[in-house]
C-alpha cells in the first residue's frame, strides 16, 4: 500500500512539473516572427510581400503566387520560387533589353546561380558597354569565381576606404545627389554586398571594409560594409548596435536594414529584445529585416538548448 502511494505521488509530481514547464522563449519568439512575416506575405503587396517571403529561407516557396504585374516584380517573385524559375531568371539576366533585366541579374547573384563561360562573356560585355546593371553583373561574376570581377570589387572598396569619397557619404538623402555621385556610392555598396556574399574574405578586403564601416558609421555604405563583416564573423553585436543607435548621422531605412541583418549574423539571445522592437514597428522593411534576423539567431541557438 505504501509503495502504491509513493508511485502515485511520484507520478503526480512529474505531471505537476511538466505542467509548470514553460515553453522555450526562443521558440516563442520564432513563432511570433514567423507568424508576422506570413501575415505580411498574405496581406501585403509589392516588394514588401516579396521581402517577407524571403525573410524565412527555410520555408518551401516553390508555389509562391505570381501576382506582380511589373516585369521587375515578376522577376522578384520568380526569385522567391527559386526551384521553378532558375532558367527564366538566367534568360532575363543575359538580355539587357528585357524588362526585369536588373532584377534578374541581382536575383542570380543573390541565389548564386552558376553561369557558363559563354554566359560570363555576355556579362562582361554588359559591364564594358556601361549598361545599367554593371554593378549587379560584377556581383554575379564574382560569385561565379571570376578573378577580374573580384579585382573590381577590391578597387571599389579601396576607393571607399581611402577617404576620397567621405564627403559623398554624408548626404542624408540619396535622391538629392547628382547621378554621378550616387553611382560612386552604389559601387561601394554593391562591392560590400558582394564581399559579404563570397565564401572567403582576404585580409586587405576585410581591412577596407572595416575602414568604411567605421568612418562611414550610420551611412548606407557603412551599414553594408558592417553587414559584410558580420557575414564573415568579423564584427560584434555591440559595434553593430552602436552604429545603428548612436550614429551622429541620421540612419536611413536602407542603412538600418543592413544593421539589423548584420545582427542576425553575429547576434545572440541578448539582441532579440532590440530586434523585436523593430519587428513590431511600423516600418515594414525594417520589421521584415528584424524578423529574418530573429529567426536566424533562434535557429542558431536552439540546437545548443536541446543538448542541455
Amino acid at each position: 500500500m505504501k509503495t502504491n502511494y509513493i508511485l502515485i505521488l511520484s507520478a503526480g509530481l512529474a505531471l505537476l512539473a511538466a505542467g509548470c514547464r514553460t515553453e522555450d522563449p526562443l521558440i516563442v519568439q520564432m513563432r511570433e516572427a514567423s507568424d508576422l512575416l506570413e501575415k505580411r506575405v498574405s496581406s501585403s503587396d509589392g516588394n514588401c510581400r516579396i521581402l517577407a517571403a524571403e525573410a524565412d529561407p527555410e520555408r518551401n516557396r516553390t508555389e509562391f503566387p505570381l501576382l506582380e504585374k511589373s516585369p521587375s516584380g515578376h522577376v522578384r517573385e520568380l526569385r522567391v520560387r527559386i526551384g521553378g524559375a532558375v532558367n527564366e531568371i538566367r534568360r532575363l539576366a543575359l538580355d539587357p533589353q528585357s524588362s526585369g533585366h536588373l532584377q534578374a541579374l541581382e536575383s542570380s547573384a543573390r541565389l548564386q546561380l552558376h553561369y557558363s563561360v559563354k554566359d560570363r562573356q555576355i556579362l562582361w560585355a554588359i559591364i564594358h558597354a556601361g549598361l545599367h546593371g554593371k554593378n549587379e553583373a560584377i556581383w554575379l561574376l564574382a560569385v561565379n569565381g571570376d578573378a577580374e570581377a573580384e579585382k573590381m570589387i577590391d578597387a571599389s572598396l579601396k576607393c571607399g576606404a581611402s577617404g576620397e569619397l567621405d564627403q559623398l557619404f554624408q548626404a542624408e538623402d540619396m535622391n538629392s545627389l547628382a547621378p554621378s555621385i550616387t553611382d560612386q556610392i552604389s559601387e561601394v555598396v554593391f562591392a560590400a554586398r558582394t564581399a559579404g556574399a563570397l565564401e572567403t574574405l582576404p585580409p586587405d578586403r576585410a581591412e577596407n571594409l572595416k575602414k568604411i564601416a567605421d568612418v562611414q558609421r550610420g551611412t548606407l555604405c557603412g551599414a553594408a560594409a558592417h553587414w559584410a563583416l558580420a557575414r564573415h564573423q568579423l564584427t560584434t553585436p555591440s559595434d553593430i548596435c552602436h552604429s545603428l543607435l548612436d550614429s551622429k548621422r541620421k540612419v536611413t531605412t536602407d542603412a538600418a536594414a543592413y544593421y539589423l541583418l548584420a545582427l542576425g549574423e553575429v547576434g545572440g539571445e541578448s539582441d532579440l529584445a532590440l530586434l523585436r522592437e523593430y519587428l513590431m514597428g511600423e516600418d515594414e522593411n525594417l520589421s521584415t529585416a528584424a524578423g529574418r534576423s530573429i529567426l536566424k539567431i533562434c535557429r542558431r541557438l536552439l540546437p545548443f538548448r536541446e543538448r542541455r
